[in-house]
Formats: structure tokens, sequence, C-alpha cells
């Protein structure tokens, strides 16, 4: 049986080991970067996602505004005939001397009817 000299395979067995060690270390480095990569993707797409709803969140809330506005403006001139309209209509003076005319001509009617009774 042979055995190998400690002399010589412990300069081998030193340089394995410092090739072992550096393979590990860029094989767990390239693991990190590309496990990395992989969350900063998906971080991205989520962005990308969320600026997405983001622009049509916006987009609905500016046609909401708009119709808002829209129907603001309708009930603002619906508003302003109404009050043109109450404008227009006869006050309770005005309703006193038509009741009042009203009684005067009754009145007349019925003298008038008993002159023509009474002829």
């Amino acid at each position: 049986m042979s055995t190998n000299s400690p002399s010589c395979n412990s300069t081998w067995g030193f340089v394995e080991w410092a090739i072992t060690g550096l393979v590990t270390l860029v094989a767990s480095v390239g693991a990190f970067v590309w496990r990395l990569t992989l969350r900063l993707e998906a971080i991205d797409a989520s962005l990308t996602r969320a600026r997405q709803d983001l622009g049509e969140t916006r987009q609905a809330s500016e046609a909401a505004a708009q119709r808002l506005a829209d129907r603001f403006d309708q009930l603002h001139e619906e508003s302003s005939r109404l009050r043109e309209s109450v404008g227009a209509l006869p006050t309770r003076d005005d309703l006193r001397s038509l009741d009042a005319r009203i009684a005067e001509r009754l009145e007349a009617l019925a003298a008038r009817l008993d002159r023509a009774l009474d002829a």
C-alpha cells in the first residue's frame, strides 16, 4: 500500500479548498443576484399594474367629475328657470284683488239677473 506524502497533498488540498470556496461564493452570489433579479422583475410588474390601475382610476374619476359638473350645470339651469317661473306666478295681493274683482262681477251679474227676472 502506498500512501501519498502529506507534503504533496497539503498544497493541492489548499488549492482545492480555495477553488471550492471561490466556486461556492460565485454560485451563492449568482443565486442571490438571480433571486434579486426575479424579485425586481416582480416588483416592476406590480408597479406597472399599479400605474395602469391608477391611470384607469384617474380617468374614471375625471369622467365622473365631468358628469357631476354637467349634472350640476343642468340643475343650476333648472333652478334658474324655476325661479323665473315662480317669479311669474301671481302674488297673494294679486290673488286677493282678482278675488275682489270676481266677487264684484258676480254681484253685478246677480243684480242684472234679478232685474231681468223682475222685469
